[in-house]
């Protein structure tokens, strides 16, 4: 059977950009479960030579759950704990996002809307977030030890890098933009319109 592509969902805004403050600060926005990786992002975090990044956990799960989170980096001074906020008040506050889900997830939509904010997105290479992600982003493998620290590290060292990834975020997010969506769809209907008068 033929395969047809239209582009899915609809995301487009843009934020300030922190213009390289400092600390460099790393983001997770989401459910906290162990299937979403935030105790893999933590040990990675916690991997990082202190005082070099600041790491901001956006979102709410089980209360048993947070507190282990919480246990996890206690005494470690640069994780920030801010519960549910909107996507808007962590994007605009972060350099990078991190998608560090265990899950093979069929969409990331979290990534898609950090990448049209203009945030950079270092996801898990599990489900559709590679496919997302595409070249504007960084791409770990959660089952190789030291793969997310890895690239934790080589957005610290490269803030040019980082900077050409929020250009490429945003050009790659437009891919899923409204009209690209329409359009997809109408090449579809087409297709099939041809397909059927055959």
């Amino acid at each position: 059977a033929p395969q047809y592509d239209v582009a899915q969902n609809r995301i487009e805004r843009s934020r300030p950009e922190r213009n390289g403050a400092s600390p460099f600060r790393f983001g997770y926005l989401g459910r906290l479960h162990p299937a979403k990786g935030v105790e893999l992002l933590l040990r990675s975090f916690l991997a990082l030579s202190p005082g070099k990044a600041e790491l901001w956990v956006a979102g709410r799960g089980d209360p048993d759950y947070e507190a282990k989170l919480k246990g996890m980096v206690a005494g470690r001074d640069g994780v920030r704990w801010l519960g549910f906020v909107t996507p808007e008040e962590l994007l605009k506050s972060v350099d990078v996002l991190v998608v560090p889900s265990l899950l093979h997830e069929t969409f990331s939509l979290v990534a898609l809307e950090a990448m049209s904010n203009g945030v950079p997105v270092v996801g898990a290479g599990r489900g559709a977030i590679p496919e997302v992600l595409g070249e504007a982003g960084g791409i770990f493998d959660p089952d190789k030890p030291g793969a997310l620290e890895a690239q934790l590290v080589r957005c610290l060292e490269r803030p040019d890098e980082v900077r050409a990834m929020s250009q490429r975020a945003k050009n790659r997010a437009k891919l899923f933009s409204l009209e690209n969506m329409l359009s997809g769809y109408l090449r579809v209907y087409e297709t099939l319109l041809e397909e059927a008068a055959l």
